[in-house]
C-alpha cells in the first residue's frame, strides 16, 4: 500500500444563527492506492477537475486556499454573540475562503472579503456559490447578461400569452351544457377544497414567517497590505467590525501595515458606533496573537474580551478590540458576550492590558453628580442598580436609616472613583401599598455624606460590564392577616348572593354551614379562596330533590 498526499477541491458546510453556507477550499486529503494504475486514475480525476475550475487554478500555489475549519467555525460562534448585522459594514482581511464575510452577509450586512489578487477568483467563486452579490452601483451592470435577462422574460411572455390563449379556447360557453352546469354551480367552495388549495399554495406562497431572512451585500476585492497602508483605495473609517481570522503567523514585517489599515479603517468608539475588531487564531500561532494584541494595545485599542473554544487542533483563541475604548462608554460594544474573564494563558497576560494612567491620559475624567429618588416600595438593603447617561452602570445599596421617597444626590471623586452619598427628606410623604410599611417613628437622616457599598462603575483596564436601567425588587406582600381583613372588609369579602341550586336553601345538607363562595366578613379566620361545592354535595342534592 502506497499514501499520497492529494489536493483537493473540497466544500465545507458551516452554519450561522441556524442558516447553512457552503464554501469551497483547497484541502489536504491522504489517499491509499494499491497499483500505478489506480495512481495514475486519480491524476487523471485531479485533471478533469481542474479543467470545470479553470478559474481556480492560480489559487491552488496560495495558502490561503486552505481553510483552518476550527478556528472559522470559533470565529463564527463569537460573531453570533453580537445582534442583527443588519446595515452594518464588515470587512475580513485576508479572507481566503470569505467564510466570515459570507456569514454576516447573509443576516444582512453589508460586507466585503479581501486577500491577495491570486486568491480573488476563489473569493468571487464562494460569493456565486452563495448568491450573494454587491450593492447595487458597485459595479458595472454587465450588457450581455442584461440583454440576456431581457429576453428571457419576454420569451416567457409569449409562453404565457399563447397559454391563456389555448385554455380559454378549451373553456366552455353558455351553449353547452357544460358550460350550462358551471354557471348554476354554487359559487363558494367547500371548506375542505380550500384547505387543500392553501396546502398546496404553501409550497409555492410560504408565508412570511418561512421565508429566508433578508440578505446583505458582499463584494471581493484585491488587497494588500503594504500597498494599501502607502496607496489608500478604501475609504477612512467606513467599517463597523473587521475580522480577521487565522492571518498572524511568520509575517511580522506586514503587522505595521495591518496595524495602520485597522486604526484608518475601523470607525471610532467615541462616535458611538459599536466598532469592534476579532481576532482569531488556531493554537499553533498562539504567541503570534499575543504579539500582535500587545502592539495593537499599545497604539491605543483596548482589549474586551477573549474566547476559546475546542476543535481538533487545540484550542482556539479569539481577542476582540476596540478603538480608544472609553472608560464607561458603550458596554460591551455590541457583543453580548463581553463580559469580565480571566486572562489564561493562552490570551494577552494582565501585563500587557491598558492601565489607568494610559486611559486617563486619553479621556478627560470630570467629576458627575446624579439624582436619585428612592421609590415607595424600597426597604433599607434593597439593590439598586442605575445606568448613567454615559453608560456606566452603578450598583447601590439604600443605606441603613433612608426612608423611602428621599432624595440621593450621587457624587463621584474623580480621583478616587469612590461615589458619595448625600440623603434628604421628601417633600411629600409617598404613597404606601400597605399600610404595614409606613415608617412608625420619623427616622434621622445620616448628617455626613456615606460612602455607599457600592462596585466601582467602571474598571478602567477590565472590560466594560452590561449597563441596565434602573430596576428595583419589590419586598415581598406581607401575608393578609385577621386585621388586614377587619381593616377592608369590602377589599377582600364583597357581598355576593348566590342563587340556589336545583331549589334548594343556602345550607348544605352535608355540613349545615353557608354555602357563600367567599367568606363573610365576620369570620375570624384569613380571607380563603371560592369555596365551591363538590360533586358529592350536588348528587346528594339531586337525589333528594327527586325523592
Amino acid at each position: 500500500m502506497s499514501h499520497e498526499v492529494v489536493m483537493r477541491w473540497q466544500r465545507q458546510k458551516f452554519c450561522f444563527r441556524g442558516q447553512g453556507f457552503e464554501v469551497e477550499h483547497f484541502d489536504v486529503a491522504e489517499a491509499e492506492s494499491s497499483s500505478s494504475g489506480e495512481d495514475e486514475e486519480a491524476v487523471r480525476a485531479r485533471r478533469l477537475r481542474r479543467d470545470r475550475e479553470a478559474r481556480l487554478q492560480r489559487c491552488e500555489t496560495e495558502l490561503g486556499a486552505c481553510l483552518w475549519i476550527d478556528t472559522n467555525r470559533a470565529a463564527l460562534q463569537v460573531l453570533e454573540d453580537r445582534g442583527s448585522y443588519r446595515g452594518l459594514r464588515v470587512l475580513e482581511l485576508g479572507a481566503g475562503a470569505g467564510a466570515c464575510g459570507i456569514a454576516t452577509a447573509l443576516d444582512g450586512a453589508d460586507a466585503t472579503v479581501s486577500d491577495v489578487d491570486a486568491l480573488l477568483p476563489l473569493l468571487q467563486r464562494n460569493l456565486e456559490l452563495n448568491q450573494l452579490r454587491p450593492e447595487a452601483g458597485d459595479e458595472a451592470p454587465d450588457e450581455e447578461a442584461r440583454e440576456e435577462e431581457e429576453a428571457t422574460a419576454k420569451t416567457k411572455a409569449k409562453m404565457r400569452r399563447a397559454k391563456a390563449e389555448k385554455a380559454a379556447e378549451k373553456e366552455p360557453t353558455e351553449s353547452t351544457a357544460k358550460g350550462r352546469r358551471r354557471r348554476n354551480a354554487p359559487s363558494p367552495r367547500p371548506f375542505w377544497h380550500r384547505c387543500l388549495v392553501r396546502l398546496a399554495c404553501r409550497k409555492t406562497h410560504p408565508p412570511s414567517w418561512e421565508l429566508p431572512r433578508k440578505k446583505g451585500s458582499c463584494q471581493a476585492v484585491a488587497i494588500e497590505w503594504e500597498k494599501e497602508a502607502l496607496h489608500p483605495t478604501l475609504p477612512e473609517k467606513a467599517f463597523d467590525l473587521i475580522v480577521v481570522c487565522d492571518c498572524l503567523y511568520e509575517n511580522r514585517d506586514s503587522w505595521a501595515a495591518l496595524q495602520a489599515l485597522l486604526a484608518r479603517l475601523l470607525v471610532p468608539a467615541e462616535s458611538g458606533a459599536a466598532s469592534s475588531v476579532v481576532l482569531a487564531s488556531a493554537e499553533l500561532r498562539r504567541p503570534f496573537l499575543e504579539a500582535f494584541v500587545a502592539q495593537l494595545l499599545e497604539a491605543g485599542f483596548t482589549l474586551l474580551t477573549r474566547r476559546e473554544d475546542g476543535g481538533r487542533l487545540g484550542e482556539v483563541s479569539v481577542a476582540i478590540l476596540s478603538r480608544y475604548q472609553p472608560v464607561g462608554g458603550p458596554a460591551s460594544n455590541g457583543f453580548t458576550q463581553a463580559q469580565s474573564a480571566p486572562i489564561g494563558e493562552h490570551g494577552p497576560n494582565e501585563e500587557t492590558l491598558a492601565t489607568p494612567e494610559a486611559a486617563q491620559d486619553c479621556i478627560p475624567v470630570e467629576e458627575q453628580e446624579i439624582t436619585l429618588t428612592v421609590p415607595a416600595i424600597a426597604q433599607p438593603g434593597m439593590k439598586l442598580q442605575y445606568r448613567t447617561p454615559d453608560g456606566q452602570e452603578l450598583r447601590l445599596t439604600v443605606p441603613e436609616g433612608v426612608p423611602p421617597g428621599s432624595v440621593l444626590t450621587l457624587t463621584q471623586d474623580p480621583a478616587t472613583k469612590q461615589w458619595k452619598c448625600m440623603a434628604e427628606p421628601a417633600d411629600e410623604p409617598p404613597d404606601f401599598p400597605y399600610p404595614s410599611q409606613a415608617p412608625q417613628a420619623p427616622v434621622a437622616y445620616p448628617a455626613q455624606p456615606s460612602t455607599l457599598p457600592m462596585a466601582q462603575a467602571y474598571p478602567a483596564q477590565g472590560p466594560p460590564q452590561r449597563a441596565v436601567n434602573l430596576s428595583f425588587v419589590p419586598p415581598p406582600v406581607p401575608a393578609q392577616s385577621y386585621a388586614a381583613t377587619q381593616m377592608d372588609p369590602a377589599r377582600f369579602n364583597p357581598p355576593r348572593q348566590d342563587p340556589m341550586v336545583f331549589g334548594m336553601p343556602k345550607t348544605s345538607c352535608l355540613s349545615g354551614t353557608p354555602t357563600r363562595r367567599r367568606q363573610s366578613a365576620f369570620w375570624s379566620g384569613p380571607p380563603t379562596r371560592r369555596c365551591r361545592r363538590s360533586w358529592l354535595d350536588v348528587l346528594v342534592r339531586f337525589s333528594l330533590r327527586q325523592c
